[in-house]
């Protein structure tokens, strides 16, 4: 019987794997968004470990843009290749501050054709998701900077960057008198972001009760019981910021039990904030109240902020582990329906006339 002659297709399908590095993705070497091995010049370590994956279709390319606001760029950048594709996206996000987005870009490109590709119909979005959630407890911590030392924060002062918010809070500082803040406001402005990110959460509100305290210090006008009651209201105020509610005179003036059982009403089920304060309130001794009010609120806040950053990270693993596992059943199935195809070919054909 007469061989069977290979078709043109299977030698289209062995090209297929082969990867061109083109100007866009050079232009990428040099804005810094590829890894250090293709910097030096090397092709991405990914070419040959998988067999290549269909390219993500446009459909899937325009949600890209659209959630990155580049639809104006659809018709320049919906031609590239994936991984083009992958490193325009990836230049927007670190131009933007997405830095998950970005991160994420640049290690799919690294990793090759079916990486980007992967990238752009799934890890696009966990990454988006990722930075849009820092975004909103950004600005939820600059919400309650601005409360907590005064500051009438306007939507434009609210989109600002991190480090100029924080300058904000110190131009306020120095012409509202509070020395301490305008200090710490100050240190953490010529600090790193994980720093000022801090000074908006915590240093702020520490900073403010030395600058309350020391007002008090200085008034010695004020009898005794006086000063109590003036402590007493500032860490009232400060405690209600743990729990991001706007302290109010009513509030602020309210026995220190009955203080507490607002805290209890207002605080998030399941949390250690909830917890310790109603363990306070059922405790009847009013040390405990005054301890819960003055410290104890802060280590249930810090004990919540720990469990959250863990349950983030078992998060971030899952989903790791899951993608993953998605690409490597992924690459077990192409190479059994290679195989099976191979056998099928293999089987000698009848011809017309036996």
């Amino acid at each position: 019987m007469a061989a069977t002659k290979r078709p043109d297709g299977d030698r289209r399908a062995r090209r297929r794997g082969r990867i061109t590095v083109l100007p866009a993705v050079v232009a990428v070497l040099a804005s810094g968004l590829a890894g250090p091995a293709v910097a030096a010049g090397r092709a991405p370590a990914a070419v040959g470990k998988a067999p290549a994956i269909a390219a993500a279709g446009s459909a899937e390319k325009i949600k890209v843009l659209g959630e990155m606001s580049m639809l104006d760029d659809a018709s320049r950048l919906l031609p590239l290749s994936d991984c083009s594709f992958t490193a325009e996206v990836g230049k927007r996000a670190l131009a933007v501050g997405k830095n998950a987005v970005a991160g994420t870009a640049r290690l799919a490109w690294t990793d090759g054709d079916s990486a980007c590709t992967r990238w752009i119909q799934e890890l696009f979005f966990h990454a988006l998701r990722s930075d849009q959630e820092s975004e909103w407890r950004t600005l939820t911590l600059k919400q309650h900077a601005a409360e907590v030392v005064g500051l009438n924060a306007t939507q434009q002062m609210l989109a600002l960057g991190v480090k100029n918010f924080v300058f904000e809070v110190y131009n306020w500082a120095v012409s509202s008198g509070q020395p301490k803040v305008k200090a710490a406001a100050l240190a953490a402005y010529r600090s790193t972001e994980a720093d000022q990110l801090a000074f908006l959460d915590a240093g702020v509100v520490e900073a403010h009760n030395e600058d309350v305290q020391a007002k008090i210090d200085q008034d010695e006008q004020k009898d005794e019981e006086q000063k109590k009651l003036e402590k007493s209201r500032a860490a009232k105020r400060n405690a209600l910021s743990v729990v991001r509610v706007t302290p109010t005179d009513e509030l602020i003036n309210l026995p220190d039990q009955q203080f507490v059982s607002e805290i209890v009403r207002r605080a998030e089920r399941d949390t250690k904030v909830y917890a310790a304060a109603l363990t306070a309130v059922l405790s009847e001794d009013p040390a405990a109240w005054k301890e819960f009010i003055s410290s104890g609120i802060y280590r249930a806040r810090d004990a919540d902020l720990h469990r959250d950053a863990q349950q983030r990270a078992e998060e971030d693993r899952r989903r790791a582990l899951e993608i993953r596992t998605k690409a490597a059943q992924s690459l077990v199935h192409r190479r059994w329906s290679r195989r099976r195809t191979r056998r099928w070919r293999a089987v000698p054909r009848r011809s017309a006339t036996s």
